[in-house]
């Protein structure tokens, strides 16, 4: 694959650079190039799950984050990605990179954060590699074994399928206006939405319901509701009507009390590691009975349906507010 000389990476993004660089590539994987993970066969009855996920401490660490809370924010980028295939956590390895000026101290207190994040995601952090930059940058590798049926993709959605959430969205978009943009938040809405950018978990619990069950699509939510439908509508090449936007009452009270705008902040927030996935209509008691014997929150969130790439908004919010369809995208403004 070619590019135009003086082509930038700003000029096309991260999605639309990999898209045309894996476009004729052909790939091993069960799940293709363009997922949460990757996913190979091992032998007959196993398949090996694998994540990449990269902190640059420039980007992706926000003010007030204790060295500990960055070294666990590594491993749940990543860990959160096999979660969202069906698969527990085995291991994690770290490739990191710290300043020279770095106390040891610090460096110690990071890694501490990243073994006690895969202890609390019942898996084992195995080593990896140390080197030096101007920044701290910390790539977490993770992986799972299971079963090859148990490998949920996100492509497999047909229309009529009922996509859910495995919990609300908009305290992070909150958290990032109140440390970047120094909105004042008060009470427990601040800190409701300082522990959702400080300390965010995977959802570790659902893999037992994902095994219970025919999930047909799944994908991590970490770039953001609205980019995340958009990836599944992508790749199924279907369309979405949002029935019940994700988020808390007492969330949407406090936006429109402070004038701010309630959907633009759940689908563009990002960072809240929550799983959208989609079932049969057919399976959505049998769903909700195991989500009820699990103890486990799952939202209904809508359906999709044949008309390619379209985004129609039933919940009322929709009906007062707007938002910009944009998500988050490495290298470019969006």
């Amino acid at each position: 694959m070619n590019f135009r000389k003086n082509l930038k990476l700003s000029d096309i993004g991260e999605k639309e650079f990999l898209k045309k660089i894996f476009a004729n590539i052909d790939t091993p994987s069960v799940l293709g190039v363009n997922d949460d993970a990757s996913a190979f066969s091992i032998s007959e009855n196993s398949v090996l799950l694998i994540n990449a996920d990269m902190l640059v401490s420039e980007t992706d660490i926000l003010p007030g984050t204790s060295l500990k809370q960055i070294g666990k924010k590594a491993v749940t980028m990543s860990v959160s990605d096999i979660i969202a295939k069906g698969t527990f956590p085995l291991g994690c390895l770290a490739s990191i990179c710290f300043p020279p000026s770095l106390e040891v101290n610090d460096a110690q207190e990071i890694l501490v954060g990243i073994k006690e994040m895969t202890r609390e995601y019942n898996s084992f952090f195995l080593g990896g590699d140390l080197n030096q930059s101007t920044d701290i940058i910390i790539d977490i590798i993770s992986f799972g074994i299971t079963q090859p049926d148990r490998v949920i993709s996100r492509k497999g959605v047909n229309p009529g399928d009922i996509l859910f959430a495995t919990g609300t969205f908009g305290w992070t978009a909150l958290g990032f206006k109140l440390l970047l943009e120094n909105l004042y938040v008060e009470g427990e809405y601040k800190i409701k939405s300082l522990k959702s950018v400080y300390e965010p978990r995977a959802k570790l619990e659902y893999v037992k319901l994902f095994e219970a069950l025919p999930i047909k699509a799944s994908i991590d939510s970490s770039d953001g509701l609205y980019s995340s439908i958009h990836e599944l509508l992508s790749v199924n090449n279907l369309g979405f009507s949002l029935t019940h936007l994700p988020v808390d009452e007492s969330f949407v009270s406090y936006c429109k009390k402070e004038g701010l705008n309630p959907l633009e902040l759940a689908m563009n927030g990002g960072e809240e590691f929550e799983i959208l996935f989609a079932i049969d209509k057919k399976e959505k008691n049998n769903l909700l009975k195991e989500a009820k014997k699990m103890n486990l929150t799952i939202i209904e969130i809508g359906y999709f349906t044949s008309n390619s790439l379209e985004l129609n908004i039933e919940d009322e919010i929709g009906e007062v507010y707007s938002f910009n369809k944009k998500g988050f995208v490495h290298f470019k403004e969006v």
